[in-house]
């Protein structure tokens, strides 16, 4: 008995759940959304003084999931993240309209198709452009 409650104890300690705050960054940054041990974990939302915007799933501090980042500039990427990075299946839409669609690997184009508003096209297959 002595062992089972040593074991659910332990788990306990490493169950602690995500709660609700919010950071703010020493560069005028600002967090809110789920916290674990003082860093963004879980969904949330960051904003930049600068006008940048992220929201979605968090790690450990980072980027990792399923997230929308935003510029001033009206482009967007929304798709998987990891790392911080964009990673796996996503779209990166430009303000004239361009949409840019597919995989992206470590924060580049990877297996993508670029969408210009008059229908021109360009592909990219394995990072490099076709």
């Amino acid at each position: 008995m002595l062992k089972v409650a040593t074991i659910l104890l332990m788990l306990a300690t490493f169950m602690v759940p995500a709660r609700a705050d919010t950071l703010e960054g020493y560069k005028g940054d600002l967090y809110v959304g789920a916290v674990l041990n003082g860093v963004p974990h879980g969904k949330g939302v960051k904003t930049w003084p600068n006008g940048h915007r992220y929201e979605g799933d968090w790690n450990n501090g980072e980027r990792e999931g399923k997230g929308t980042y935003t510029w001033p500039s009206g482009e967007s990427y929304k798709g998987e993240w990891r790392k911080g990075k964009w990673h796996g299946q996503g779209v990166y839409t430009k303000p004239e309209g361009t949409t840019i669609t597919g995989e992206f690997k470590s924060g580049n184009f990877w297996n993508v198709i670029a969408q210009q508003p008059d229908g021109t096209r360009t592909v990219w297959k394995n990072g490099f452009g076709q």
